[in-house]
């Protein structure tokens, strides 16, 4: 494993760990109530390098709900491929 490999691993590692938790204050209280600033300090990092990742509060939103589609499609995914009546498909 070279040295950009394991750049471009921790960068992704940080990315995840700002989106993880921008998700936990976003869930625990207002998006208006959350700032770039409390996210820095809850995943420990300069407010700086969270604009490194995400433009501004709006796109790192953007990220979390797209994140969320994603796991809502492969629950339906899940769902529909199961060999089961459309009504228990629903439930």
């Amino acid at each position: 494993m070279g040295i950009a490999e394991r750049r471009q691993r921790e960068k992704e590692q940080r990315k995840t760990e700002i989106i993880d938790a921008a998700e936990r204050l976003f869930f625990s209280r207002n998006y208006e109530d959350v700032s770039m600033e409390d996210i820095a300090r809850e995943v420990e990092l300069n407010k700086a390098t969270i604009y490194l990742y995400f433009k501004n509060k709006e796109a790192l939103y953007a990220t979390i709900v797209l994140r969320g589609i994603g796991i809502l499609k492969e629950k339906y995914t899940e769902c529909m491929e199961k060999q089961v009546s459309g009504i228990v498909k629903v439930a």
